[in-house]
């Protein structure tokens, strides 16, 4: 290989992303054949695997920002009353994490990292995890530029330090008490995540390779591959200039449409099949389901809509929200809880308010709300009782919260049995006339 050869050889390895040990192969400039292969692999030339599902795959993208949704839900700070707490400078951590930038952006790029990885990173800056000094900021990272010092990949506890690999070549030794690390759960790695598009790779891939060869063909105006043969001998000049006959007669827009005839003495046959032949639409149905299943995204919430309607649409929304969604966002705000704001604050915690903000949720509240307010018109159990069953808080304690009351809005039953009138002695019809004291006390008078 001469210089020139070299450059730009090296200018295309410099391109790749090292930390991606899916592309790592051993080469040598030595041996250019093993050095094709190796850029060949590693940019993904002539293959149908996407190198950035994010960007390269619809479903995939459309799955991650589904996702991404649970970001834009606001996260409280909850004291051990189930009160919001007041400011401070966690408080203020939580609205401003980082330079710039707002908690719904940190955490939008949290949980594309937990799609696309399985895990993510913050930094600590200008403080621990030991609950001494509160961070000033936090900083995100990509999870392929963090890595596990040599000495610690032997040991079955956490590491003690990571290793950040910058865009300079240097790189960071950082410990651990200064790493905030969440990740799903890997049983082929304990120290690294394992992310959905581990289990849907071979699947992308599929709706990948048949997308470039729907493009194959609309790009070749829908012609399929074939081949021209002739009887006889032909020698290699006879081939070409054939060939070069082809290309200027059939090749190209101006071409297209154009009708082939043939004599006795050439046949084609055709080599590759049809969309129709292929099933290929029916492929493309299944890809996409399977892709949305690994993320546990309803089909029709992620744009699927040949089988939706209006009754089937309503339920998956809430069941893309109690299923998939609000795990996702109760997993990552009991890791802030318990790695942010707990070694400073015992006593507080975070959760996303997802019942005043997801209208989904917000109907089955209201079921809630409904059901809550039969239990207590039927007279047959308090409200205390009754808030219990239906999961709904009643918020400051009061007293008449532990009476059954007749009618709802009405006079307890206590008040009403012990106080009900002795028939007069005449028989004759009485009016009993009820009042409600401010004391929650009745009174009942009798009149003939």
């Amino acid at each position: 290989m001469n210089l020139i050869q070299r450059a730009i050889v090296r200018s295309a390895i410099s391109a790749v992303r090292w930390s991606d040990s899916s592309v790592k192969k051993n080469f040598s400039l030595k041996n250019p054949e093993s050095l094709k292969e190796w850029i060949r692999d590693s940019l993904n030339i002539d293959s149908g695997t996407p190198v950035r599902p994010y960007a390269d795959s619809i479903w995939v993208y459309r799955c991650i920002q589904i996702w991404a949704r649970v970001a834009q839900i606001p996260l409280m700070l909850i004291d051990d009353k189930g009160k919001s707490a007041p400011s401070s400078a966690l408080s203020f951590l939580l609205t401003s994490p980082y330079a710039g930038g707002s908690m719904p952006q940190f955490l939008e790029s949290a949980v594309i990292s937990l799609a696309l990885s399985g895990e993510c990173f913050w930094i600590l800056e200008d403080g621990t995890t030991t609950g001494k000094t509160v961070p000033r900021y936090l900083t995100g990272v990509s999870p392929s530029a963090m890595t596990i010092p040599h000495e610690d990949k032997s040991m079955s506890r956490e590491p003690s330090a990571w290793i950040l690999s910058l865009r300079n070549g240097a790189q960071r030794r950082i410990p651990s008490e200064n790493v905030l690390h969440y990740r799903f759960t890997n049983p082929y790695d304990q120290f690294r995540g394992l992310s959905p598009l581990s289990a849907a790779k071979l699947t992308i891939n599929a709706d990948y390779s048949s997308r470039n060869h729907n493009k194959w063909q609309m790009d070749r105006h829908g012609r399929i591959a074939g081949i021209l043969s002739f009887k006889g001998h032909k020698d290699s000049g006879d081939l070409e200039t054939l060939a070069k006959i082809w290309e200027e007669k059939f090749q190209g827009p101006k071409n297209a449409g154009k009708t082939l005839f043939l004599d006795e003495e050439a046949t084609y046959q055709q080599t590759s099949l049809n969309s129709k032949d292929m099933d290929w639409l029916e492929g493309q149905k299944i890809s996409r389901e399977e892709i949305c299943a690994a993320f546990g995204i309803p089909p029709t919430m992620a744009g699927l809509l040949d089988r939706a309607t209006y009754s089937n649409h309503s339920v998956e929304a809430k069941a893309l929200w109690t299923e998939t969604l609000m795990p996702i966002g109760k997993g990552l705000a009991e890791f802030i809880s318990m790695r942010l704001i707990q070694p400073y604050e015992p006593k507080l915690h975070v959760e996303f308010d997802f019942k005043s903000h997801v209208p989904a949720l917000q109907e089955e509240e209201n079921l809630k709300i409904d059901r809550y307010v039969k239990l207590i018109s039927q007279g047959k159990i308090r409200p205390t009782d009754a808030a219990q069953m239906t999961g709904i808080k009643l918020g400051k304690p009061h007293p008449a919260h532990d009476i059954v009351w007749v009618g709802l809005g009405e006079i307890p039953f206590e008040s009403v049995a012990a106080s009900e009138p002795a028939p007069p002695p005449d028989g004759k019809a009485t009016i009993k006339e009820v009042v409600i004291t401010p004391a929650l006390e009745t009174k009942a008078t009798a009149t003939s």
